[in-house]
């Protein structure tokens, strides 16, 4: 027996036993993109799945040799496909539980790295929303500008299963993984920390490509220790190539933002207004058309970037 979870970019299949146990957890990478946190675009980027199987096959490969700690366990390009462990997650509704088979308990938040300060970012330092102080003890520049570097990167929490996705506090997200603040601070951001380091390095030497921001999920086992799980690709990570030009979803954002000005701004002002409630988000234009050169773009940065860390 099968059973499917669908996502905006990958679905879920778990496959049970005769005896109702779980054998096997994989994820099938489709041909959707989501973006803004609306859901799907209304369009497929052939042959995106596969690629993205393959990015995150590799990343996590790297990572289970340098000693990290990850679900991963095997993924076949030509089906997009990633076996992985299986890992419970309380947090949704109806809770998803493996029963003896789970190696661990997904954290109910986003953590997100950044390592180069992206014009959003800066915009929310500029708001008041980040401390201005905070990010300016990180930056290896005394200048605090767009593209400023930021060593150690900095590292924050987001919600994940609430119905929109926001930035929280540490307090906050301390109590939402059952602990308290200093084991976030002195346990868990050191491990995503560490995580993006050898992301820029490996990306860096690999592919001359360069990681500006990243969010990572993470699950605790039974011992307390923490392990990657989800998928990491151009979806999850901010890249730039090496003719110094956008390697992932922002060339789709940017491209919304710019031909369709007045849907974004009304976006973003529910999302101000309705930061819970994504019933009065406005859905995608009626009118959104993506030009067939861009979706092919997209497909070809992804490709061009899976070659580069030696997946094809």
């Amino acid at each position: 027996m099968e059973h499917v979870r669908k996502g905006s970019s990958k679905d879920i299949h778990t496959i049970i036993g005769d005896k109702g146990e779980v054998t096997g957890v994989y994820f099938w990478f489709s041909d959707r993109v989501s973006v803004f946190d609306v859901g799907p675009l209304p369009v497929l980027f052939t042959g995106l799945g596969s690629l993205r199987c393959a990015i995150s096959g590799r990343l996590f490969q790297a990572l289970n040799s340098a000693g990290f700690s990850t679900h991963y366990l095997s993924h076949d390009i030509s089906l997009a496909q990633m076996h992985v462990k299986p890992v419970n997650i309380p947090a949704l509704i109806p809770p998803v539980d493996y029963g003896p088979a789970a190696v661990g308990t997904m954290l109910p938040v986003e953590l997100l790295c950044r390592r180069m300060i992206t014009e959003k970012f800066l915009g929310r330092i500029e708001r008041g929303e980040v401390s201005q102080e905070q990010v300016e003890v990180l930056l290896t520049s005394p200048l605090l500008k767009r593209m400023a570097v930021m060593d150690p990167p900095f590292v924050e929490c987001s919600t994940k299963y609430e119905a929109a996705d926001r930035y929280i506090p540490n307090w906050e997200a301390g109590k939402l993984v059952n602990q308290n603040e200093q084991w976030l601070i002195e346990t868990c951001y050191p491990f995503v920390e560490n995580l993006f380091r050898f992301f820029y390095d490996f990306l860096h030497q690999e592919a001359n490509f360069l990681l500006v921001d990243g969010k990572v999920e993470l699950a605790i086992t039974p011992a307390g220790e923490l392990m990657l799980v989800d998928s990491i690709s151009p979806d999850e990570l901010g890249l730039i190539d090496p003719k110094g030009g956008l390697a992932d979803k922002n060339i789709l954002r940017s491209y919304i933002i710019k031909h369709y000005p007045d849907w974004h701004a009304k976006l973003e002002g529910a999302k101000k207004l309705y930061p819970s409630d994504k019933s009065k988000w406005p859905v995608y234009p009626p009118d959104l058309i993506l030009p067939q050169e861009l979706v092919e773009e997209y497909v070809a940065k992804t490709r061009e970037f899976a070659v580069a860390i030696g997946t094809l």
